[in-house]
């Protein structure tokens, strides 16, 4: 993920400072000998950057403690992820001059003007803000308790800074719900220090009482204190770092059919074992704060647009080794926009054929256009299973399907035909019977049907692209059926469907997208 993240605070000496920021650095040029590591794995680089960015000096360390992350003895963190060539570092600042005047601007703003905060009691909410030139910014402020501190408490904020707008905004769920996972760790971690501070010494009442010497002598206040002393973590720094590489890595990686662990922050056992860099940074292994485990239900988000479920049949007569692109130009435009419309709305597609194969192959092709609540597949089938059942069923020339088919199915038969339309060398025929199509099709299957006429697009462009239109209107169908939930028509929420970009023909899909998974997210 092409982002910075950084934690800032409001110091009560200096204002708002930059504690502690993580950046990526990716590899384009070839291997140079003189930056691999020595030793048992000596065919990969210890950074996946320009490595005099290593040897910058990383600037004047702040006197003030509270300013101050790391200690003096080393320049940061470093973690390399030697499969994708790419490094996460760690320090007091970005160490590129350019991105480290952004993110001090970004913390100006997020402990300044841009906050969400309307009373007292009322929590800080996620807030994005940001332009073209000044990069694109996703902001949480939160404060811990600090009995010495004003008010009590420290003003903090975490902020993901990135060029990408569209990038941000489409990971804002992802990126906000890990964020406050670690502002309530910091914040529960400083609670405890705070109350161990009270019983020892009540601060409210040495205040009331500051002209006596007797309270004075009893307690000493700092007015500057660093995190690490705040929550009782020296190493919070670390634990930061660690967490950090994972959502930049998690979130390069949650379009893709990977999915990954957060790590173990608490076991810091192995922390004394990193090897520092001659440039004063300390290597983190990537086993600490990166894991891979394709079990994990980290991210269901990518598990509801990557629709599961395969079968294998013996390869006897025709297949679709080409994919959706290749079944498009098979059935031709019409007849294929007319079937995948109505699988995207809710009705049943049915194919019928001589061949398990192809069968199977098409089903495969339909699925990268639904999500995977619609994704319920029988790929074979000697009978026949409604739509209640199933939403992609295949089944032989010889099943007997019900007359007339019900009026939430559509039957594509596959028959040897036309010499012109081939597959695998023999010719195929294909027929779809359906309901009367509506006069205009929906916005997403109109994208679809634009990008499969796109001969530039790879296969794997391809798939991207539809798992980015399926979590766009995946959102929008759950905007929309929240706001409906709360008791307006159709007729209000005009505005918001036009700002979405959702128009008319657009509501079917809509409404049965928001019902069906949100009855999945309730199962799950």
């Amino acid at each position: 993920m092409n982002a910075v993240i950084t934690i800032n605070h409001f110091c009560e000496v200096h204002g708002p400072k930059v504690l502690f920021c993580t950046q990526t650095f990716h590899s384009s040029a070839p291997f140079d000998p003189e930056t691999l590591q020595q030793g048992e794995n000596a065919k990969v680089r210890k950074f996946y950057g320009n490595l005099e960015l290593l040897r910058t000096s990383p600037g004047v360390v702040p006197s003030c403690e509270a300013c101050r992350s790391l200690d003096a003895k080393i320049s940061g963190y470093l973690s390399s992820d030697h499969e994708n060539r790419t490094s996460y570092l760690s320090g007091q600042n970005s160490i590129v001059p350019s991105v480290c005047s952004l993110a001090n601007q970004a913390c100006l703003r997020s402990l300044s003007c841009e906050t969400s905060k309307v009373s007292k009691d009322e929590p800080e909410k996620p807030i994005f803000f940001g332009d073209c030139d000044r990069g694109h910014v996703l902001s949480m402020a939160f404060s811990v308790k600090d009995a010495q501190g004003r008010g009590f408490q420290r003003n903090f904020s975490i902020c993901v800074l990135a060029v990408d707008a569209l990038m941000l905004l489409q990971s804002w769920p992802f990126l906000v719900k890990h964020l406050q996972t670690i502002i309530t760790e910091l914040q529960n971690l400083a609670w405890k220090v705070h109350e161990k501070e009270q019983e020892a010494c009540p601060q409210r009442a040495m205040r009331l009482n500051a002209g006596s010497k007797l309270e004075e002598t009893k307690c000493s206040n700092k007015t500057a204190r660093s995190l690490a002393e705040l929550t009782g973590e020296p190493q919070v720094f670390y634990h930061l770092h660690c967490w950090f590489v994972w959502l930049l890595k998690a979130g390069a990686s949650r379009l893709q059919e990977k999915l990954i662990l957060p790590p173990f922050l608490r076991d810091v056992g192995h922390f004394g074992a990193g090897v520092e860099t001659e440039e004063g940074f300390v290597l983190v292994p990537t086993s600490a704060s990166i894991t891979v485990n394709s079990e994990s239900a980290e991210h269901r988000g990518v598990q509801e647009l990557e629709a599961s479920g395969s079968s294998t049949y013996p390869i006897i007569g025709p297949t679709i080794p080409g994919g959706i692109s290749e079944l498009y130009l098979l059935m031709g435009r019409n007849q294929f926009l007319l079937a995948a419309n109505f699988l995207l709305v809710g009705h049943q597609l049915i194919i019928q054929c001589d061949w398990p194969s192809l069968a199977h192959a098409v089903i495969q092709c339909f699925k990268c256009i639904v999500t995977r609540a619609l994704f319920q597949p029988e790929f074979w089938s000697s009978t026949y299973f409604s739509s209640s059942s199933c939403t992609l069923l295949g089944v032989s020339s010889s099943v007997r399907l019900p007359s007339p088919l019900p009026s939430s199915a559509v039957l594509i038969e596959i028959t040897k035909g036309d010499q012109n339309v081939k597959s695998n060398g023999q010719s195929l025929k294909f027929s779809v019977k359906a309901p009367k199509p509506p006069a205009r099709w929906p916005t997403l299957l109109t994208k679809m049907d634009k990008a499969l006429q796109n001969d530039f697009l790879t296969p794997m462009a391809l798939h991207c692209h539809f798992v980015a239109l399926k979590e766009e209107w995946l959102n929008i169908s759950r905007t929309v059926m929240k706001m409906l939930q709360t008791g307006k028509s159709a007729s209000d929420l005009t505005p918001l469907m036009t700002t979405f970009g959702a128009q008319a023909q657009d509501w079917q899909l809509i409404r049965h997208w928001g019902v069906i998974h949100s009855v999945n997210s309730l199962s799950n």
